[in-house]
Parts: structure tokens; sequence; C-alpha cells
């Protein structure tokens, strides 16, 4: 027998169609469902329902999206077959990634009578949805798309979109999905387990769970499918899993919980408030800032920088290893439209002036640019301070700092992307031991050469920030925000950097 009392949030026309298909929402599903957000992250446990959910947001939706484009037909005069069908994506990682959806809503518009036939095929699948005076018009079709192919996520204009485990995608399709759903304001839906407690996907549950109307987040564990784990936490399966991962990746991987990374030094970096793309524009002076990176692990970063108005716009980047200066300059700098307009080289000036093989840095781009490093040897301190000043907005809540998608070398510094040598995540961090309590004052000299670039040019351009010792402890130097406080502190030995 169907809970009257579960259907509650919901419209009667809802209420009716979730009966037809037999579909209870357990208390846990509903937050997500009812939600008046366009925008949704669904933070989901192992075996939550999240597919289910996607499902169900799908065909909940499906009326008053079509209403909504029957309107704009009617508004702008133009023909039904202007607007219809209606689209909807479901996004994977690849076309596999979508089945669990795929056939989960298939099989709700089946039951409807509203499918005009059922699909075997997946990559891609299409289902169509009929309806009309005789029950013929195809009025929308559902479709499964592959983040692998970006030819698949162009062209239409979706009425909502579902991405599918989008922990397991990238940055750049996350902003293909947005940019899409822009022309017919669609919904947008991410439903997914958390793989990593880091990442693009991990960073939008501070920012959308914001008070911003328009977004929300919600976390729905596994123990909330009553279906499959009856006996909720206290289900043997549940309990045994506990003790198998441990609590951390538990909470993870069953519970929707994020858990913060160990010693991140910039964890303010979020990647829909930092991350835009901000192009470059020639009425402004470019400047390079550069860090050298010697060593086998280590990248050859060079940021180009244009600041407008105070707001520092980081549209392109050369990060690469095993390359020489000769080469980052004649095969990188001198072929990017903004070579002309390149004003500024920072770089680090402990390596630009040292001789490795026979020629510095700093000569060799006097000699093949004619500039001049503009840079002194700096502490790590204030540089860090300075990039911190800058992660936060303004007052009016505008970024200070931006950043193109595509310098992925950078946005995987701060652990928005995986990094582009190894495909692993890989971020700056603090010195921890096993417990992971604090070793030393300084982050690991690792992972960094990005962002080592990014400090020296804020410092450059802006200045040292000056702090007293009460503001200090508040902004987290000394790794008072990383780590909690009455835990053993590190050893005082400075490291060279």
């Amino acid at each position: 027998m169907l809970d009257n009392e579960a259907f509650l949030p919901f419209g009667e026309r809802t209420r009716a169609m979730f009966k037809v298909i037999g579909y209870v929402p357990t208390p846990a599903q509903l937050g997500p469902l009812a939600s008046p957000a366009r925008y949704i992250v669904l933070y989901g446990g192992i075996q939550s329902g999240k597919s289910i959910v996607a499902s169900k947001k799908v065909l909940k939706e499906f009326v008053p999206d079509l209403r909504k484009a029957l309107a704009k037909a009617e508004r702008d005069n133009v023909p039904l077959k202007n607007v219809l069908p209606i689209i909807y994506w479901l996004v994977g990682g690849d076309y596999d990634a979508c089945e669990r959806e795929f056939r989960y809503v298939e099989s709700d518009f089946a039951a409807l009578g509203l499918l005009r036939r059922h699909v075997k095929r997946i990559n891609p699948g299409v289902l169509e949805i009929i309806g009309g005076e005789h029950g013929t018009t195809v009025l929308a079709q559902i479709k499964t798309k592959s983040s692998k192919d970006f030819r698949t996520l162009r062209k239409e204009s979706p009425m909502g979109i579902v991405m599918c485990e989008p922990g397991q995608q990238d940055l750049s399709t996350f902003e293909r999905v947005m940019e899409r759903a822009v022309p017919n304001e669609a919904w947008v839906l991410l439903a997914g387990t958390i793989e990593q407690s880091i990442g693009w996907y991990v960073s939008l549950g501070g920012s959308w769970g914001a008070g911003d109307p328009n977004r929300a987040v919600f976390r729905m564990k596994s123990s909330t499918n009553k279906y499959m784990f009856p006996d909720g936490d206290r289900d043997r399966k549940l309990v045994s899993f506990k003790d198998e991962l441990g609590e951390a990746l538990y909470n993870e991987r069953f519970e929707g919980e994020a858990q913060r990374p160990v010693g991140m030094v910039f964890p303010e970096f979020r990647a829909d408030f930092h991350v835009q793309d901000c192009e470059y524009m020639e009425k402004w002076p470019v400047q390079v800032w550069e860090d050298p990176g010697y060593g086998d692990e280590s990248a050859h970063a060079v940021l180009v920088v244009q600041i407008v108005e105070g707001q520092v716009r980081i549209f392109d980047e050369i990060y690469e290893r095993g390359v020489t200066t000769e080469d980052i300059i004649t095969e990188g700098v001198q072929r990017r439209p903004w070579y002309g307009d390149f004003e500024v080289l920072v770089d680090d000036p402990h390596y630009s002036t040292q001789h490795h093989s026979t020629t510095s840095t700093r000569e060799i781009w006097r000699h093949l640019t004619s500039r001049l490093a503009k840079n002194k040897r700096e502490p790590l301190r204030p540089r860090l301070e300075r990039i911190h000043t800058f992660l936060t907005p303004t007052a009016q809540g505008v970024p200070k700092l931006l950043v193109n998608s595509k310098c992925k070398g950078l946005l995987s510094e701060f652990g928005i992307v995986a990094n582009p040598f190894d495909k692993q995540v890989h971020f700056y961090r603090w010195r921890v031991d096993r417990d992971g309590s604090p070793l030393g004052d300084e982050p690991e000299d690792k992972w960094n050469h990005g962002i080592e670039a990014l400090g020296r040019g804020l410092v450059y351009n802006f200045g040292h920030v000056q702090l007293d010792s009460e503001t200090r402890q508040v902004r987290g130097w000394g790794r008072v925000q990383f780590f909690n406080e009455g835990r053993k502190r590190g050893s005082k030995r400075r490291v060279q950097h």
C-alpha cells in the first residue's frame, strides 16, 4: 500500500504518475525531487537510489517542461516543430555510465503508455515519448551522452540534463553542460558518489548550498534506501563495509560526505567561483609569470595573465615537463596570439640567475624575447599570504582571481582537476605524518609550480600583505585552519625552498 504522506510535497499530477509506476520515494529522496532549485547536486552513497532519483526527476519535470516549450512557441509565434520534441540529456563518463538511469526512465514512461518503443542500444540511446491528439506526436527525446566525445555535447538545447556520476567526469564536461543549459533555462541534476574528497564536483558542495535559491545540495546516505538496507545504519552489510573500509572512506562512499583532504594549502579555491572562461583581451597588457620547476616530477609552469581593473585573470598557461626553456619560448610563448602584447616577465630569481647548464633562464628569456625578468627573491610566506587574499571575494562577492578552465596544470595544483601528466589527483599540501598531524612550518615543495609562479606574480604586482598576529591566526597561517587545535606541533626546522 502506498504511503500518501510520501507524496505531500508534490502536486496532484506528479503524485498520480508516481502511483501508476509504483514509486514511493524514501524520505531522503523527497528533498532533491521536491526542490525548486534549477541546479541540484546530489551526493549519494553507494546503492542509495541516486539513479532512481535522476529518472524520477525527468518524469516529474516532463509535463512542466513541455508546457514551457508550448508556451514559448505560442509567444514567439513559431511552428510546433521548432520546439518539439523537447530534449533531455543523460551525460556519463561513457555511455555505460548512463544505462541505469536510462533503463529506469524507459520503464517509467512505458508504464505510463507514453513510450514509442523499447530500445536496446545505449551507445547512444534515444527514447521517444509520444502523445498529442492521436498519441503519435513525439513530444520528447531522452538521449544518452558520453563526455568522452565532446561532439555529442553541442548543438542541442535540452530542457533538462542529468550528469550521471559527475565525479568520474572532468571540469570541461561540467562547463559544457552548464553552457547548454542556458538557452532553454534547463534544469541540471548532478547525481553521483564521491569518488575522492577533492575535485570540481566536491567543491560545488560548499558553494551551491550557500543560500542561492537556484542552487541546492543534498546528501543521501546508503542506509536511507530501506529497500536495499532494511535495517538502516545497523544493516549487517553496511556494518561490514564500515569495518573493512574505515570510517573516513565509509563516510565518503556510503554516507555521501566529503572528507576534508588532509593538509590542503588552499581549500578556499572553488571550481564554480574562480574558474571561468576569461580570454585574452587586446586592450589590456599581458604579463607572463614563470616557474622553471627543475626536477623529474616538476613542471615548467608559465602563467599568462591580464590584470583588469584589479582582477587577476589567468587566461592561458604552458605547463610542460622534460622540455627546455628554449622550447617553452619558441614552441609555446612565441606562437601565442598574445605574444606581441607581452610586457612583463616575472620568474623565479633563484633559477633565473643560476647556470644549470651553460646559460641561465633569465639570459635565455632576454635573448629570445628581449624581456628582462622583473622579480626579486621572496620568502614563501608572503607569497602564500598574498594568494589567500586573492581567493577571497570582494565585498560585492566578485572573484579577485579568475583561472581559465584550460589551465589544467594550475588547477590540478589547487586540487580541482587531475594532474595532466599522470592523470592522478595531487595537490599542494602541508607536510603531515601518518596520523595527519603537521610536520614543519612549510608545505611540501611539490605539485606547486603554477602556484609558485602565481605567488610571485601577485607579490610583484600587489606587494606583501600586512597582517597582525591576530589576523594571521584567523587567516590560518601556521596550519591553524587546516588542523585541529591541540594536535601535536611539528618540527620547527625550516626546509630550504
